[in-house]
């Protein structure tokens, strides 16, 4: 028998909620006897199939059925319309409005398992170049509103300092990075500057200075493209010229 992909909606009469799915399967009809995908909607049209109606909405090739579900979804808004059991627009994007998530309250598996280099590895590299829009950005911003960060008050141990170090001079500054550097200088041209007018905190300058009585200062290199070394004040100069190019 050829294939007769459809979509098709299910509501329940008494309640007046809806459900809509698709059925695109190798050989299928619409009175293959298939009811729906659902977890929620299978086993209440299983308990009470007299309170439920079936409605086909359409049939044609595979492809168009599916589409056409995600468009209908879209159009009615079924992830957030009180009266669809729908959880989603077709996007694979769930809505879990009003739900409780199961592991609420519940300790987390991994408490106090530190995770090894390779799983760290493999999270860092499934993040790098990953563009965030800016709505995520304005929401991570209004989550850390208030917050004290993690390493107030804390210092660096001489290890992690001095990996730094060496982190510092092995790096290479690539074109990528210098492209970077001309996209913000266009950016702020005619702009001012956003420090501009602001003033220090009540005793910060005095924190500064004490700071820097009496500390020893260490020259500042910057390693370049053939791993030869440039003192900092130099390094900024070269940086502007790359600039203005």
């Amino acid at each position: 028998m050829n294939t007769r992909a459809y979509l098709y909606k299910w509501t329940q009469i008494s309640t007046g909620k809806w459900y809509v799915g698709s059925r695109a399967a190798k050989g299928c009809y619409p009175d293959d006897g298939y009811i729906c995908s659902s977890k929620a909607v299978k086993p209440l049209i299983a308990e009470q199939p007299l309170d439920w109606v079936r409605t086909v909405l359409a049939i044609g090739h595979q492809q168009y059925i599916i589409d056409l579900e995600r468009k209908y979804l879209q159009s009615l808004n079924a992830k957030n319309d009180p009266l669809s059991f729908n959880m989603h627009n077709g996007d694979g994007i769930f809505s879990q409005a009003g739900k409780t998530p199961w592991n609420k309250g519940l300790p987390s598996p991994y408490k106090n398992i530190p995770r090894s280099d390779e799983v760290k590895d493999k999270i860092s590299r499934s993040h790098t170049g990953k563009p965030k829009n800016q709505t995520h950005i304005d929401n991570m911003s209004k989550s850390r509103l208030g917050k004290i960060p993690w390493n107030k008050g804390k210092t660096l141990s001489s290890d992690i300092k001095e990996r730094m170090s060496e982190s510092a001079k092995n790096r290479k500054i690539t074109n990528k990075r210098i492209n970077a550097y001309k996209k913000l200088s266009e950016k702020m041209k005619g702009k001012p500057s956003p420090i501009k007018g602001k003033m220090m905190p009540a005793g910060h300058g005095e924190k500064i200075s004490q700071y820097q009585k009496g500390r020893t200062k260490s020259k500042q290199v910057c390693r370049l493209f053939d791993k030869k070394e440039m003192h900092m004040s130099h390094y900024t100069q070269w940086i502007n010229k790359q600039l203005k190019k």
